[in-house]
């Protein structure tokens, strides 16, 4: 949910003249720890659903299962 909440508030960021024509975005990528993962792995993880994300269309939020 806030990922989610980041999203639409950086979408909607107004960049004053000369950048108005700039579009802000974001794509995150969630990974949730259990406890058979390392730390490398979650953020192997969370780093795929980013770029999952960036192929589905960008400014998303994909949460890894």
């Amino acid at each position: 949910m806030l990922a989610q909440r980041l999203t639409a508030n950086v979408n909607a960021i107004e960049l004053p003249s000369p950048l108005n024509q700039v579009s802000v975005s974001i794509t995150v990528g969630i990974a949730m720890k259990s406890n058979e993962r390392s730390l490398d792995l979650l953020i192997q993880r969370a780093d795929e659903m980013l770029y999952k994300g960036k192929r589905n269309g960008r400014n998303r939020v994909e949460l890894a299962r």
